[in-house]
């Protein structure tokens, strides 16, 4: 019953044989006070019984009386050594133990949407095999810890969290394999370290709403991998340079938006894969014609492309680039989902006017807002 009412709280399927009785209290996915389920208890069913409902005394495999492949959430190799635990989502509380290190063979361990507390074991970055690991929305506190040396980590999600001593620069030296990094919803109240520099096979750098401070460091301009780089929601400042968007040669994706970057647009190259930019609430500054010149170049019929300058204080007339993606056969308005928009900026109407270029407005005003009289 747990498990269908976890599962189908929104769309119970027909081939439920009770579906009639379903129901819900409204609160099934507020993973913040989902009381515990005894999540065993499908791992209890005796296959091998003539009834299909009765349940064995203990769970199979941790008394000897079965394979540990019988567990929920477990996965196994075939010597019979946990390889992954995915526990996400099972109200689970307390302290994680240290003595979680003792799976020595460990690869992934998945303990997101629960309810865990206390200091995250350290223990838990010196195993020699552990590639991934998410403990997102819990209550772990205290320092973020150090990875062992050389870590085969690929993947970290430390998001939704309540760590608040900073970004050790540790994560990116000692995992010189990690390619993504979640720090979404921290209050790290730091600065991103320049030892940044070694995540030279990172992908995904996510740090919405992190707590991060001061200006991108310049050994940024090192992450020729990184195709997502998201910093909304921060206390960043200064320009976005342009030696970041040269050296991160693979971006796809930028999302800056809310914070406190300045000065004049980067210029995005042609040979930029760039199909997502959000650079809203800030406060760049100047004409930026030339600047998105390239970004309009690049984009493809199959793009799922976003250009978001809202809020900032952009001058001078709508680029001719704008007019190419927005009316080219390859630009933003021919992609199967597209967004364009640049209001509250300081714009320039029609010279003489009070009012938008014809071509403005035919494309859509509403995309523009309000311009500001010559």
């Amino acid at each position: 019953a747990g498990r269908y009412s976890f599962e189908h709280t929104l769309d119970p399927a027909e081939t439920y044989a009770h579906q009639a009785r379903f129901n819900t209290s409204g609160d099934e996915r507020n993973y913040d006070t989902l009381p515990y389920c005894e999540w065993l208890f499908a791992s209890r069913l005796d296959s091998n019984s003539s009834d299909p409902t009765a349940v064995l005394p203990g769970p199979p495999g941790l008394d000897g009386a079965g394979d540990c492949q019988q567990l929920a959430g477990v996965t196994c190799d075939h010597n019979g050594n946990v390889v992954e635990l995915d526990l996400n989502g099972l109200a689970l509380r307390g302290e994680l133990p240290s003595s979680i290190a003792d799976l020595t063979s460990l690869e992934r361990l998945a303990i997101s949407n629960n309810q865990l507390s206390g200091q995250l074991p350290p223990a838990i970055f010196s195993s020699p095999v552990l590639k991934r690991l998410d403990v997102t929305h819990n209550h772990f506190s205290g320092p973020i810890p150090c990875p062992a040396d050389d870590s085969p980590l690929r993947q970290l999600d430390l998001s939704q969290n309540e760590f608040a001593v900073g970004l050790p620069g540790c994560l990116f030296v000692a995992a010189p394999r990690l390619e993504r990094l979640a720090i979404n919803y921290l209050s790290l109240n730091s600065e991103l370290p320049a030892e940044i520099k070694e995540a030279t096979a990172l992908k995904e750098l996510l740090a919405d709403h992190a707590g991060l401070t001061g200006r991108l460091p310049g050994e940024m301009h090192c992450l020729k991998r990184l195709t997502r780089l998201s910093l909304e929601r921060n206390h960043l400042s200064g320009p976005f340079p342009q030696w970041a968007v040269d050296g991160m040669s693979s971006l796809r994706e930028l999302r800056l938006s809310f914070n406190g970057f300045s000065g004049p647009l980067p210029t995005f190259p042609a040979s930029l894969p760039l199909e997502r930019v959000y650079l809203d609430h800030n406060r760049f500054s100047g004409a930026f014609g030339p600047q998105i010149r390239g970004f309009a170049q690049h984009l493809s019929q199959e793009s799922f492309a976003s250009l978001n300058l809202d809020h900032n204080e952009l001058s001078g007339n709508v680029p001719d680039a704008v007019y190419r993606m927005l009316h080219d056969a390859h630009g933003l308005k021919a992609a199967s989902s597209w967004h364009i928009t640049m209001i509250e900026n300081h714009l320039l109407c029609e010279p003489g006017g009070t009012d938008w270029q014809e071509w403005v407005l035919r494309a859509g005003g509403q995309y523009f807002g309000r311009c500001t009289p010559v």
